[in-house]
């Protein structure tokens, strides 16, 4: 299990809030580039960042499982 948060921390930026524009900005890894998405509150920012860290997690153990 602790490879599943590695890999997901590896693959994934915690919210942090842009000091030019004011919104929390949440990065990713998708397919060997970086995306960002902006957020007005820091709550959804967390909740989104939360919900791409799972992915990555479960992403990690389905590769493990040899796909099942």
């Amino acid at each position: 299990m602790n490879d599943a948060i590695l890999y997901a921390m590896q693959r994934t930026r915690t919210p942090y809030k842009d000091q030019l524009t004011g919104l929390w900005v949440v990065r990713w890894e998708n397919n060997g580039k970086w995306q960002q998405e902006s957020f007005n509150d820091d709550g959804d920012a967390w909740y989104f960042y939360h919900r791409k860290f799972g992915e990555f997690k479960a992403q990690f153990m389905t590769q493990e499982r040899g796909g099942k």
